[in-house]
């Protein structure tokens, strides 16, 4: 080993101090250390999503919708957290009925969206794959109907409450680039004031296409030889 250190033979070096024959020596703790200190660096995380959001209760009448957004935030050790912006599309599947300025209208259209922040901690990692379990909340609600000459527009909105699985696919272990999925439920409630019952809850699936690391890290755990 001391040959090895000393003639620069790092690679072989490392494999050697991960073997039981050095468990209880200076450098193997001292080894240990750097791996421990290299991975609580903080890592960045920032992508794209498109999804599905689809209502589960009174509110199916809304029907399902494609959804489309980005996140950006950071991981630190097993904990991370984003801030999350989503956009969904398309008319209602039903005519709903909504209150406006004293009266009643109905209407199918439905433009909506969401922002939150979402934290959770890394169940598992391993050379390709990642698990975790998060939660979050933020404002959720969508355009109702639009502003006419005489009346505002109207934006239906709640607080949403979720929570969510997900998993990310990493092509290497030190890459930073990485496809993942997640499925999250979403506590709300809708209120139109009188008009149609939009109560129940939703579920949300996404497809996640991210860059998520810190490159000085993954250079410096693919030298020391360090695998997860």
């Amino acid at each position: 080993m001391l040959i090895d250190f000393y003639s620069g033979n790092l690679d072989s070096l490392f494999i050697k101090l991960k073997s039981s024959g050095y468990e209880h020596t200076a450098i193997k703790s001292y080894y240990d250390e750097y791996v421990t200190s290299t991975l609580a660096m903080p890592d960045g995380n920032l992508g794209l999503i498109a999804g599905y959001w689809m209502p589960q209760g009174k509110n199916k009448l809304l029907g399902n919708h494609p959804s489309f957004g980005f996140f950006l935030g950071g991981k630190k050790k097993k904990f991370m957290a984003d801030v999350v912006i989503l956009f969904r599309f398309l008319s209602a599947k039903e005519t709903y009925v909504v209150k406006r300025e004293g009266g009643f209208e109905s209407t199918k259209k439905f433009f909506g969206g969401y922002i939150g922040v979402e934290g959770g901690r890394e169940l598992l990692r391993t050379r390709h794959h990642g698990f975790d379990l998060s939660a979050g909340m933020g404002f959720d609600g969508f355009d109702a109907l639009d502003k006419n000459q005489q009346h505002d527009a109207v934006t239906i909105s709640s607080f949403n409450f979720n929570l969510g699985l997900g998993y990310r696919y990493f092509s290497h272990e030190f890459q930073t680039k990485y496809i993942g999925m997640q499925v999250r439920y979403n506590f709300v409630r809708y209120a139109t004031h009188g008009g149609s019952d939009l109560s129940g809850n939703t579920i949300s699936l996404r497809l996640l296409l991210g860059l998520g690391g810190n490159q000085k890290k993954n250079q410096r755990l693919k030298s020391l030889e360090y695998h997860y």
